[in-house]
């Protein structure tokens, strides 16, 4: 069966995704929760030996106004270093997990301490990572190129399909997941599994009346998908007596 997915990941990364859900045989509703937008004009960017991003928008936010492709890259998770390689980047180093495990695996080179790093990255990061890098005796640095603001209203498709058994949704961060609850107000999410890439990505949906709530093994598109299927076998079951859950 087709189940419905609703994939609300802001672009361009949705028309990813979709193309993926589409290829395994899924019905699509792509209905972006929140638009990238570049910061203008772009801050100076400080010069720097590495580069950090902890998003595919944050490599193209940087490639858009930098031509420098000599640095050494720090990525998380396979999709970002992707988009890295294909950005022209050659010293590419990738970590499994979200942030924090990045932090500690860069920190992890020997060498960390005698480099300069910059993160680039939206609004809301600044300083997280940056402050754990410091904390661990590196120079670093932050710079947002690119704000993510919120969409206020759900595409016609979400709208007719929430009310529909068996939808999925897929949610790729907590402010994704607000944005979503705003826009739908009102609407019931009694039929509808939610999917979540993270703890923190999750947290908003709780207490809402999703009839499951799941969440990823790690922050990652390829355990998002993992969830996936499990979110299949759940819509299989007979509706009676499954509450809310979490996987972890």
């Amino acid at each position: 069966m087709s189940w419905p997915v609703i994939v609300t990941r802001a672009e361009p990364g949705a028309r990813e995704t979709a193309a993926r859900l589409e290829r395994a045989g899924y019905t699509v509703i792509r209905a972006p929760m929140l638009r990238i937008e570049p910061i203008a004009p772009p801050p100076d960017l400080p010069t720097a030996s590495d580069l950090i991003f902890t998003s595919i928008n944050g490599v193209s936010a940087f490639t858009a106004v930098a031509q420098d492709r000599k640095a050494n890259v720090w990525c998380v998770g396979p999709a970002t270093a992707a988009a890295a390689r294909a950005a022209g980047f050659l010293q590419v180093h990738e970590s499994a997990g979200g942030s924090d495990e990045l932090a500690a695996f860069i920190l992890s080179d020997p060498d960390a301490a005698s480099r300069t790093f910059l993160h680039i990255a939206n609004e809301t990061a600044a300083g997280d990572l940056v402050a754990q890098l410091k904390a661990g005796g590196c120079h670093a640095q932050f710079r947002a190129l690119y704000r993510t603001c919120p969409e206020t209203a759900l595409p016609s498709a979400a709208h007719r399909v929430l009310d529909a058994y068996g939808t999925i949704m897929l949610i790729h961060s907590a402010k994704g997941a607000r944005a979503f609850l705003a826009a739908a107000g009102p609407l019931s999410f009694q039929k509808v599994i939610a999917i979540a890439i993270s703890k923190a990505a999750a947290a908003p949906l709780h207490a809402h009346g999703f009839r499951a709530i799941l969440q990823a093994a790690e922050p990652n598109e390829d355990s998002l998908f993992d969830a996936l299927e499990t979110a299949t076998l759940v819509l299989c079951q007979p509706r009676a007596d499954m509450p809310e859950s979490q996987m972890s």
